[in-house]
């Protein structure tokens, strides 16, 4: 049996995304940490890292996501910004 994969693109037209996502006014892929996930195989993916099973997980991911936002928030103050980390690198 052959397999197939199919993909569905269109047209971006506009995106949005919170300055707490953002660097320099361009999305920042670190800040906005994208989960993925693949019917295929019934998992979340993350930026490089399989974050754990669909179904089973989606609710603590949910979790971690509203207490990220809270530590983020209170680290936002103490933290340089993004241009300035990029430069100490």
């Amino acid at each position: 049996m052959e397999a197939r994969t199919r993909f569905s693109f269109g047209d971006i037209v506009e995106s949005y995304a919170e300055e707490r996502y953002l660097c320099n006014e361009i999305p920042d892929i670190e800040k906005i940490e994208p989960i993925v996930f693949s019917m295929y195989d019934n998992n979340y993916w993350g930026i490089s890292k399989h974050l754990g099973k669909a179904w089973s997980i989606g609710k603590k991911l949910g979790e971690n996501c509203n207490e990220k936002i809270a530590e983020s928030d209170e680290q936002k103050e103490n933290k340089p910004s993004c241009s300035v980390i990029r430069k100490l690198k």
